[in-house]
This record gives C-alpha cells, sequence and structure tokens, in this order.
C-alpha cells in the first residue's frame, strides 16, 4: 500500500467524521443549555424570594404607616380640643379681668366718696 493510500479518506469516512461532530456539538449544546435552564430556575427561585420578601417588608411598612396615621389623627383631634379649652379660658379670663378692672373702678370711687 502506497503512503496516498493509507492516508487517503473516503467520502463516507469523512461524512462520518462531520455527523460524529454535530453528534457531539449537539450534546454539548444541550448539556449547556441544560446547565442554562437550572441555573436560570435558581435565578427564578432566588427572585420570587427575594419579591416576596419585599412584598412582606412593604406590608409591613403599610402597616406601621396607617397606625402613624390613626395616632397622629388622634393627637391632632386632642391639639384641637386643648386649642378650644384654651380658647375658651382665655375668653372667660378677659370676661374676669373686666369685671374686676370695673369693680375696682366702683370700689375707688366708693373710697373717694366715703
Amino acid at each position: 500500500m502506497s503512503k496516498e493510500e493509507k492516508n487517503a479518506v473516503t467520502l463516507d469516512d469523512l461524512a462520518q467524521m462531520v455527523a460524529g461532530g454535530f453528534v457531539e456539538l449537539r450534546q454539548e449544546m444541550h448539556d449547556g443549555f441544560a446547565r442554562a435552564d437550572g441555573r436560570i430556575d435558581q435565578l427564578e427561585a432566588k427572585m420570587d424570594r427575594g419579591f416576596a420578601k419585599t412584598d412582606q417588608h412593604f406590608t409591613e411598612v403599610e402597616d406601621r404607616l396607617l397606625t402613624l396615621e390613626r395616632i397622629t389623627a388622634k393627637t391632632a383631634n386632642a391639639v384641637a380640643d386643648l386649642q378650644e379649652e384654651v380658647s375658651a379660658m382665655n375668653t372667660a379670663l378677659e370676661k374676669d379681668t373686666r369685671q374686676i378692672m370695673s369693680h375696682e373702678r366702683r370700689i375707688t370711687t366708693l373710697e373717694a366718696v366715703a
């Protein structure tokens, strides 16, 4: 056999080598996609847990804000009530002050006459 005959590759041999390469490539792609799918599934699970935690935190913050709103509303009502009471007391004090001054004038006038 000559050197050329030993190195000669038939068309069928070449076709089998190409087909074998495609089978290997197909398997590598399949394995790569399977790994990527697994990573995507893990990422999706992590994201779901993260979103669930975020939703829980938002719910807690919302509850706290509602509590603060209720407390603030009660405080505002109490302040308004106190303002009304102070205003009423101020009005009464002004009235009493005028009466006392009127009485002092009368006493001063009566003392001058006596």
